[in-house]
């Protein structure tokens, strides 16, 4: 299932709380609290247009980007374990 908000699903009333539940439900809020001027901006426009196929695209590309940062984040934690494991092998080999 898409993390894409369905528009039939109910939003709270307030702009500022409908665009905190999209970043709660599509898990980015913690990516990019404090740095979300953009996005709210680009959100505010999107939600004001008549369009809501460019909504549903605009949630769908968030929700991409948010995959794509998590995938790389745990390949980050992987290669930073990696390299500490090595550098615990040659002090052991050292010794």
């Amino acid at each position: 299932m898409s993390p894409v908000m369905d528009s039939r699903t109910a939003l709270p009333e307030d702009s500022d709380e409908q665009f905190e539940a999209l970043l709660d439900q599509l898990g980015v809020k913690h990516l990019v609290s404090g740095n979300d001027e953009a996005l709210r901006s680009m959100w505010e426009s999107l939600n004001a247009d008549p369009h809501p196929e460019m909504m549903a695209a605009f949630e769908e590309v968030l929700a991409k980007l948010t995959g794509d940062l998590q995938k790389k984040s745990d390949e980050q934690e992987t290669l930073e374990s990696s390299i500490k494991n090595r550098q615990v092998f040659k002090c052991v080999s050292i010794t």
